[in-house]
């Protein structure tokens, strides 16, 4: 059975013909259940209760079942089906066994939980006015009622938002050292030639630069070292980035800011520049709002990841620990398309066209490639373990991500496998993994 997510003492896992028997008993016990499901007009048969099951996983119904931690018992089922945008009805039956024992309060208040995880900003549901039991558990779940009839009473329930807007791409796609250490190698002075010659921006000159999305701010880190008289401005929308980025880097004004409304006036900058923002904004306000802000004959400069090249030393492949932890996450939860990353993606040929497509000219491309292998003998000691560390915060920060309060046996393993990469490393043991990061430059003028 597969495990959608869990709560102190439930699991909830997809339907399973595995657990048709105590469907049947449930569903067919007249006192404690059967008139409280509309579904029911008389007794079930095992073969129409097989289909039933068979259907609903057919058509991937959000029907779910719930089983105590301990004893694998049964509880009961709940669905959570989809009525509207960012809506949807909740119902739940539980088995008479399991009534009165807490486990109603439980799940109900778990499922609101994962209505909120899954980005709903309305739960409703229906039930009977002699159903007193299941009204006060849903009225001291948050439930509040709106309206009702001489067969029905109509309640609501609001979830609070699941994560902050303003904190949602540091603490749920890419945590704050994931990115900064990732850039600062992809940045750092062994690779920057290639992005200079496509940039083709003087050094000596007191440019007005504007990067728009930029992270913990490694790649402005780079572009004061590499243009120290240039006036650098820095803007995200994530406060967990800026504040990181205010602490650690020197001579750079950083702002929290909306890519699609930039808080500057018209021609306010010399260049601007974005490395992996273009993926997750629309074209037009993307390079619209950073046309505006550009003087004539300003520079736009959008970088963008390609594919890479990844080979993993034997000692830092999957454990155990951690294919268990993020099988216990389920799909819904661990979805990162809900924050709207890379819904505007564009292959290498899309991407120029856009930006002549939203009014900039003399459009060219270029590319740069980060080889980070820490055996090589061309880096030092400092910069292998430095690539290391990096693909530790990475794993650390991804399980940081998860929606799951049993994380510490997988970040152990985390742990203890970099730190025999790092022995091995030490030790002259070479491994020969790398990691190869193509960067797509496209250039081109206001």
């Amino acid at each position: 059975m597969k495990q959608i997510f869990e709560s102190e003492h439930i699991c909830f896992v997809e339907l399973s013909e595995q657990l048709v028997p105590d469907y049947l008993v449930m569903i067919n016990d007249d006192e404690h259940v059967a008139r409280f499901i509309a579904r029911r007009s008389g007794p079930v048969t095992e073969e129409q209760e097989r289909q039933w099951v068979r259907t609903k996983l057919e058509n991937r119904e959000p029907i779910f079942s719930m089983i105590e931690k301990t004893t694998g018992a049964f509880i009961g089922n709940f669905n959570l089906t989809d009525t509207a945008e960012g809506e949807a009805e909740f119902g739940i039956a539980i088995t008479a066994a399991m009534q009165d024992r807490g486990f109603g309060t439980e799940a109900v208040c778990a499922i609101l939980k994962y209505a909120a995880r899954r980005g709903l900003r309305r739960v409703t549901l229906k039930a009977f006015p002699f159903n007193t039991r299941a009204l006060h558990v849903y009225e001291k779940s948050g439930f509040k009622e709106y309206d009702r009839n001489e067969n029905d009473v109509f309640m609501a329930y609001v979830p609070a938002p699941a994560f902050d807007p303003e904190t949602v791409w540091s603490e749920h796609v890419q945590g704050v050292m994931t990115l900064y250490l990732s850039r600062k190698l992809r940045f750092d002075d062994r690779f920057f030639a290639q992005y200079d010659n496509v940039f083709g921006l003087d050094r000596n000159e007191k440019l007005r630069i504007l990067e728009i999305g930029c992270g913990p701010g490694a790649l402005a880190e780079a572009l004061k070292l590499r243009y120290p008289n240039a006036e650098i401005t820095a803007i995200d929308r994530d406060k967990n980035f800026i504040a990181f980025a205010e602490a650690h880097v020197p001579g750079v004004t950083f702002l929290e800011g909306d890519a699609t409304k930039l808080p500057f006036a018209d021609g306010s900058f010399d260049v601007t520049i974005s490395y992996t923002v273009s993926e997750h904004v629309e074209p037009s306000a993307f390079f619209g709002e950073q046309r505006r802000v550009l003087k004539p004959g300003g520079v736009c400069l959008c970088l963008s990841a390609r594919k890479s090249i990844v080979c993993t030393a034997p000692c830092l492949a999957t454990t155990a620990e951690e294919t268990a932890f993020w099988d216990s996450v389920s799909e819904e939860e661990s979805d990162i398309t809900r924050y709207g990353v890379r819904r505007y993606a564009m292959t290498e040929a899309e991407l120029p066209a856009a930006m002549e497509r939203n009014g900039f000219t003399d459009v060219t491309t270029g590319f740069a490639v980060a080889d980070l292998t820490p055996d090589a003998p061309k880096f030092d000691a400092k910069t292998a373990e430095s690539m290391i560390e990096a693909e530790r915060q990475n794993d650390l920060e991804a399980i940081a991500s998860a929606y799951s309060e049993h994380d510490e046996a997988a970040i152990a393993a985390v742990n203890r496998k970099y730190d025999e990469r790092l022995r091995l490393y030490r030790a002259g043991e070479k491994q020969w993994d790398t990691s190869v990061s193509v960067t797509m430059i496209v250039r081109g003028i206001r």
